[in-house]
């Protein structure tokens, strides 16, 4: 009894083939990616496994895409005339200084640090 063969009826085989033939075709892309060895300083480090943490996606994307963007000017086409942050709860945002990079987890060291 717990031996016995099941035999399939045509009509299920017939379902099968048919069911299978309608599935949707994969399509497979292989991107051609390079391992190697760069230096990067602490903070953009830093920074760049925060943004890849918040977008989801690895710290190699990130660097890829930042370095590409630099790279053709894309990043440039996008950017919007300089403005003054908007006001929460009445404080504005401290301007960004160019080369320097604050990450979140400086902030929350400075917060501790000052008890807030």
């Amino acid at each position: 009894m717990f031996g016995a063969a099941i035999k399939p009826n045509v009509a299920s085989v017939h379902q099968f083939i048919t069911a299978s033939y309608h599935l949707p075709k994969l399509k497979i892309v292989a991107k051609a990616t390079m391992r190697t060895t760069l230096d990067i300083d602490d903070d953009l480090l830093a920074a760049t496994k925060e943004m890849a943490r918040n977008e989801g996606t690895t710290a190699g994307q990130i660097v890829s895409r930042l370095l590409r963007n630099s790279l053709t000017g894309a990043g440039q086409a996008a950017r919007a005339p300089a403005r003054r942050s908007p006001a929460v709860a009445g404080f504005r945002a401290f301007p960004a200084r160019p080369g320097v990079v604050v990450t979140n987890d400086q902030v929350n060291a400075l917060r501790d640090a000052e008890g807030i």
